[in-house]
């Protein structure tokens, strides 16, 4: 491979670099996208882990086991440590977690 076209690459990907960052830096799409990917919050992740524990009918790990769960409020990262059955009583997962009787669980 001649050494012209090797700098012709080098060119080309250094210029798509800077289309992609002069790019999101008018449209934010791109760095939305990469929040996501970042994981900024894991309230959805939570939830899916909760609604399997309650499909599997697991009380001990719903009721007592408690997960770091972290949530966007007042545009602020916060973070604790919930179970399945207090992040369901919180606002921030709605009612997307199904139920499972915590009453006559000893954790």
């Amino acid at each position: 491979m001649a050494i012209g076209t090797l700098i012709a690459i080098i060119l080309a990907v250094f210029i798509l670099i800077a289309l992609l960052f002069f790019w999101n830096q008018q449209t934010g799409i791109f760095s939305d996208f990469l929040r996501n990917i970042a994981g900024k919050t894991n309230v959805d992740s939570v939830v899916t882990i909760c609604n399997t524990l309650e499909s599997q009918n697991a009380i001990h790990d719903y009721c007592c086991v408690e997960k770091n769960v972290r949530y966007e409020q007042e545009k602020k990262i916060q973070e604790e440590k919930l179970t399945c059955n207090e992040l369901r009583e919180k606002e921030i997962s709605g009612d997307r977690i199904k139920e499972l009787n915590c009453n006559s669980t000893v954790c």
